[in-house]
């Protein structure tokens, strides 16, 4: 359907209007150096739903729907990988403004019974924050209290393959900030950007790494990239949006200090999957599968600017049709949690089928 048409509903208005709440007035209310509670404010979250399923975003973005839980399933809700995500949080902010510790030839944290101390006390702050809301189930926070010893070993592995040297990792950076809130006006548009940061650090010369901490599998490098190859434009696609919309967000708020890398990490592998290197081989095409420099990564960003437009555009015009867009595969309806209410068509076989 398409809102804002003479013969809008009732349901097609609220959705108009919650649109607005969301990706405008809510988004808008903190940004600086004055609120833009009037302008688009687009996330990485956004572009990477609306993307694979428009009608999936509207359900889950805008309209926010969820599966009832019961008290009993907190775990469902609250799994491992957001407890290890919240513990690596506050370690890190008890590092800002220093220098992370390095890993040793032996595997071993420099001062590393001093840094399991810290962890400890970090995993004790993680089960009690706010954000968990582990406080509202007795039950939840006495079995997390139990694993206070195997978090805290865990974490310290995940810290060790984190703080190996460079270039396996970034040990002895210093952390300039961790979840850090950014937002900037797209240039020469009337749109905005804004998302959280998880991690930023910085070397000795000030230049930046940007880390995405990742408790499930990371993207794809060839989703995150746009290839320099112009014999292929077919290639100038972008699947996942995350660090072209970061590093956009840094460059506009830090256009001293540049970007040396960006890259995923794998808490579960203890490994980095990086997207941007600044020790990066010009680019191969018989070898898509690595990183680029940042100076040929400048191509996804501008890619990242069309994508972006086209979905600006779609929410100023209350558009939400989607009669434009490709017919889904089954494998990615089939995996969806909104197909029994979406009822939408998909391939089958190279047939098109309704769900």
């Amino acid at each position: 359907f398409k809102a804002g048409s003479e013969n809008e509903s009732l349901k097609e208005r609220s959705v108009s209007d919650l649109l607005d709440e969301l990706i405008c007035k809510k988004r808008g209310e903190h940004t600086k150096p004055e609120p833009t509670s009037d302008k688009i404010h687009i996330t990485t979250s956004d572009l990477n739903s609306f993307f694979t399923c428009p009608r999936k975003w509207i359900l889950s973005v805008i309209l926010n729907l969820k599966e009832d839980t019961l008290d009993t399933e907190l775990f469902t809700r609250f799994d491992n990988g957001n407890i290890l995500h919240k513990i690596l949080e506050l370690f890190m902010r008890e590092y800002k403004g220093k220098k992370l510790p390095v890993t040793d030839e032996n595997g071993i944290l420099g001062d590393e019974q001093n840094i399991k101390t810290l962890i400890k006390k970090c995993v004790q702050k993680a089960f009690l924050s706010s954000d968990q809301n582990f406080k509202s189930s007795p039950i939840a926070l006495s079995v997390l209290d139990s694993q206070i010893n195997s978090y805290t070993d865990e974490i310290t592995e995940v810290l060790r393959g984190f703080c190996f040297p460079e270039p396996v990792g970034f040990g002895g950076y210093i952390v300039y900030d961790c979840e850090a809130w950014l937002n900037c006006r797209a240039k020469d548009k009337d749109y905005y950007y804004t998302g959280k940061i998880d991690c930023i650090l910085t070397d000795d010369n000030g230049n930046a790494t940007i880390i995405d901490y990742k408790s499930s599998a990371c993207p794809a490098i060839k989703d995150c990239i746009v290839l320099p190859d112009s014999r292929e434009p077919e290639n100038e696609k972008l699947g996942n949006f995350q660090m072209a919309t970061y590093i956009t967000l840094w460059n506009k708020n830090h256009p001293q200090a540049k970007i040396s890398n960006a890259c995923f990490f794998s808490i579960k592998d203890r490994k980095f999957i990086k997207i941007v290197d600044e020790n990066a081989r010009p680019f191969d095409p018989e070898k898509r599968l690595s990183a680029v420099c940042p100076d040929e990564y400048e191509m996804t960003l501008k890619c990242l600017e069309s994508y972006s437009d086209f979905f600006a555009k779609r929410i100023d015009e209350k558009d939400f049709s989607f009669t434009d867009f490709e017919i889904k595969p089954y494998e990615t309806c089939s995996k969806c949690s909104f197909k029994t209410i979406c009822r939408t068509t998909y391939d089958v076989s190279g047939e098109k089928a309704n769900d």
